[in-house]
Formats: C-alpha cells, sequence, structure tokens
C-alpha cells in the first residue's frame, strides 16, 4: 500500500501550540459572558480534522471537557468520519494517533462495525503523519495574523478559517511525499527527522 492510497484522518490538541505561542501575546479579557462557552483561562482549544488526497473533512472544534472514547466515537467518528468514508472509497483506511480514545476497544469495535479500517500507527511518528505539517501551517498562520485574535472565540474562527483557505494541493503534495518520508524515516532508524 502506498501513500497515496491511503487516507489519514488524526486528531489534534492545540493545547500546546496556543498556549505556548498563539495565546502568549493576548490580553485577557476581565470576563467573558457565560453564553460564549469559552474558557479563555485553560488557553487552548482542541480540534479534529481529516484529510485525504482529494479532499479533507470540516474541522471540528471539539468543546467541554476531555476526550473519552464514547465521546470520540459519538462526536468525531460517527458524525464525521463514517459520512467521509465512503467518498474516499473502499480501499480507504482510518489513520489516528495513539492517544487512549483512539485505539480503546470500544473504539476498534465501533470501527470494525461500521467497516472502517484503520491502521496500527507506531507511537511517536509524527514525520509519518501528514496531517501533522497541516497542522503545522495552520498554526503559523494564525499566529501571524493581523489583528491576533483577541480570545479563545477568536482563535477558533481564525483556526477554521485557515484549515478551510489551505489550498488541497499542498495536501496533495503531502501525500505525494510520503514514500520519501518513509525512506527518510528508516535511513533516520526510526528516530525524529528534524
Amino acid at each position: 500500500m502506498d501513500g497515496r492510497s491511503i487516507t489519514w484522518l488524526a486528531f489534534l490538541v492545540f493545547q500546546d501550540v496556543l498556549s505556548k505561542e498563539l495565546l502568549k501575546d493576548f490580553q485577557k479579557p476581565k470576563a467573558i459572558p457565560e453564553e460564549l462557552g469559552i474558557s479563555f483561562g485553560s488557553d487552548s482549544i482542541m480540534v479534529w480534522g481529516g484529510i485525504s488526497m482529494e479532499a479533507r473533512t470540516e474541522l471540528v472544534v471539539v468543546n467541554g471537557g476531555a476526550m473519552t472514547a464514547n465521546r470520540y466515537t459519538r462526536d468525531i467518528l460517527e458524525p464525521h468520519v463514517v459520512p467521509f468514508a465512503p467518498f474516499i472509497g473502499n480501499d480507504s483506511n482510518l489513520m489516528h494517533d495513539n492517544a487512549c480514545p483512539h485505539i480503546a476497544q470500544i473504539v476498534n469495535e465501533y470501527l470494525d462495525t461500521v467497516e472502517i479500517h484503520h491502521m496500527i500507527w507506531p507511537a511517536r511518528s509524527p514525520d509519518l503523519n501528514p496531517i501533522e505539517h497541516v497542522w503545522d501551517m495552520v498554526g503559523r498562520r494564525v499566529k501571524v495574523r493581523t489583528p491576533a485574535p483577541a480570545d479563545l472565540r477568536d482563535v477558533s474562527a481564525a483556526v477554521i478559517q485557515e484549515w478551510q483557505e489551505i489550498d488541497q494541493a499542498v495536501i496533495r503534495d503531502l501525500f505525494e511525499g510520503m514514500p520519501r518520508r518513509m525512506e527518510a524515516v528508516i535511513q533516520a532508524r526510526g528516530g525524529n527527522l528534524r
């Protein structure tokens, strides 16, 4: 199976990037109305998105609480992965990282039930995951916005807009570069490429 025949879907926690880089210059408001549903004090958002050679899913901002296996199934797999998979084709494979909600038995059983093939993914392998490069692009684009987002609602809107504006040709190039990246990881004996 080459990199072009694989559908790569992933989950992202933007917390490290946003709390240390994107939000460091923001002025924290004195109070945020409850109806906005933003916890600016946590300095983080969590988003999820999926990519393939020819398309991408909508970007999902995951609000309120920890991601559990049940929540991952209910809020991500059912409404986003299952409808997207037929568009890719019968030979697609779901790639998600080894986060606990992704590898839980209930998730594996659900994916088997809905007949979505999924990859066993090695730990600590971001160099092989094309979506990591997309997350990097999105993060860099949000970071240089003028004016900078003022709160988490603005950050969420900016992340969604930047996700939508990435040219699909750029994502396709990432997939086409997979054989080269796999060879580089082999040459590095599994070590980081940077």
